[in-house]
């Protein structure tokens, strides 16, 4: 099954967290949400939709208009994504 645009988000946030951390597990790494929603395919318009609704669930946190750091949950969401 195809996995929604919300989750392609989180777990382009997660690897773009992982590679900036260079091997350290802390991944509470400002990230330029539009080079994520860059690589995920997703137009600027819908990469603010996908951020407020992901911040609301408390997968990411806006750290700035252009920032932002994907929480503990997220890290959560986007490792049980990839197992699936």
């Amino acid at each position: 099954m195809g996995k929604t645009k919300d989750e392609q988000f989180v777990l382009c946030a997660y690897e773009a967290a992982l590679h900036a951390a260079g091997g350290s597990e802390d991944l509470q790494i400002p990230l330029n949400k539009y080079a994520i929603g860059s690589k995920c395919g997703l137009a600027q318009r819908g990469v603010d939709a996908i951020c407020k609704q992901l911040s609301r669930s408390n997968f990411v946190k806006r750290v700035s208009d252009t920032e932002i750091i994907l929480t503990k949950q997220g890290e959560e969401l986007a490792q049980t994504l990839l197992k699936g």
